[in-house]
């Protein structure tokens, strides 16, 4: 378990790449806090932008690290479904269909092995 910075930011224990397209890819950092619950940061990169954040420690905790990750995974096809709508070219909202399109088969039919 992991003590916040003096800004209440945590350091990252486990982070999971759950989606690339070339360059472009999706990823979920998780660590165990203080208080024992799972926080998450989102990260994405695609040819016309991004995000990435850090893991704060006023954000909502989960009993698990599975959960933890199953809601950061739920916040990125949000906010992927959201990007499609914008502005960028064809060739960029298709990075981030294919990318959303790749998550959702793994959030949905999660590997057996």
């Amino acid at each position: 378990m992991q003590q916040p910075n003096r800004y209440g930011v945590y350091e990252k224990e486990t982070t999971r790449e759950v989606a690339r397209v070339g360059r472009s890819y999706a990823s979920v950092a998780t660590c165990q806090c203080e208080d024992g619950l799972y926080r998450y940061a989102t990260a994405m990169m695609y040819s016309y932008g991004g995000h990435c954040g850090p893991i704060f420690a006023s954000a909502p905790g989960y009993a698990s690290e599975d959960a933890a990750r199953d809601a950061a995974t739920g916040e990125l096809l949000d906010r992927l479904a959201a990007m499609q709508q914008n502005g960028d070219p064809e060739s960029a909202r298709r990075e981030v269909r294919e990318l959303r399109d790749i998550i959702e088969r793994g959030f949905v039919q999660p590997s057996l092995f």
